[in-house]
């Protein structure tokens, strides 16, 4: 069984869009940097999620899957969280 890789990245926020599943909030955004790919997380993981908005900075970590919707695991805007 091949390892996933852990990546770490930072990037401006291109787009950003919420949706309820289940009960609970999942954000949905996109980064300038890494166009045609989706992270996805729930507020669980971070309570700047639903505050942050284009052009924010972040930094995201996630398991490195090569797919084009990834799950993050570290979620961190630079602007809100100084």
């Amino acid at each position: 069984m091949d390892r996933l890789e852990q990546s770490k990245l930072e990037g401006t926020i291109s787009r950003i869009a919420s949706d309820i599943k289940d009960g609970r909030s999942f954000y949905y955004f996109s980064l300038i940097e890494k166009p045609g790919l989706i992270f996805v997380a729930t507020s669980n993981l971070s309570s700047f999620l639903p505050l942050s908005r284009p052009g924010d900075r972040v930094i995201v970590s996630y398991l490195n899957t090569y797919e084009r919707e990834i799950n993050i695991n570290e979620y961190k805007n630079l602007g809100l969280e100084e």
